[in-house]
C-alpha cells in the first residue's frame, strides 16, 4: 500500500509538470504564430522559422497533455453502451480500457523511440534542429500516458474492491 502512495505522489507531480509545460508550450505556439502573422501581413516579409516553432510546438503540447488528459478521463469516449452496463459490469469494461490503453500507448512510444532514433540524421528544414530533438516530445509524452494509465488501472482496482484505499 506505501508502494501505491508514493505511486500517487509520482503520478500527482508528473500531472503539474505535464500540465505546466503544456501551457509554456501553448505560450510558446501562440507567440510564434502570433509573429508569423504580424511578419507577414505587417511587415510583409514572413519568418520562415515561426511556422515550424508553432506546428512543433503544438505537437509537444499535445504530448505533454495527453497524460493528465487520459488520468481525468477527458479523452473522448462513447458511453452510450457502456451506460446501459450494471455497475458490476463496468469495472471489467474499465479494467480492459485500460490495459488496451497501457498497450498501446507502450507501442506508441516503442515506435516514437525508433523514429527519434532515425530522426537524428535528419534536421528540421527551417530551424535546423535534429528530428530526433522533435519526437523526444512523442517519446515523453507517451512514456508519460503509459504510467498514467498504469495509475487508472491501479486506482480502478482499489476504487472497485480490487485493494484498500489508503
Amino acid at each position: 500500500m506505501q508502494q501505491n502512495n508514493i505511486f500517487d505522489k509520482v503520478i500527482q507531480v508528473m500531472e503539474k509538470v505535464c500540465n505546466a509545460m503544456a501551457a509554456i508550450l501553448l505560450a510558446i505556439t501562440v507567440g510564434s504564430s502570433a509573429i508569423q502573422v504580424f511578419c507577414r501581413t505587417v511587415l510583409g516579409s514572413p519568418l520562415s522559422w515561426t511556422e515550424e516553432l508553432a506546428r512543433f510546438g503544438g505537437v509537444w503540447m499535445v504530448m505533454w497533455a495527453m497524460g493528465p488528459v487520459f488520468k481525468a478521463r477527458g479523452h473522448i469516449g462513447i458511453d452510450f453502451l457502456y451506460n446501459k452496463f450494471p455497475d458490476r459490469f463496468r469495472k471489467y469494461v474499465d479494467i480492459f480500457d485500460d490495459l488496451v490503453t497501457i498497450a498501446v500507448m507502450a507501442a506508441f512510444t516503442w515506435f516514437a523511440c525508433i523514429l527519434m532514433k532515425n530522426g537524428a540524421r535528419t534536421a528540421s528544414p527551417a530551424l535546423r534542429i535534429p528530428m530526433s530533438w522533435i519526437y523526444t516530445g512523442v517519446v515523453l509524452g507517451g512514456a508519460c500516458s503509459v504510467l498514467f494509465a498504469v495509475h487508472a488501472l491501479l486506482y480502478h482496482r482499489r476504487e472497485h474492491g480490487g485493494e484498500e484505499s489508503t
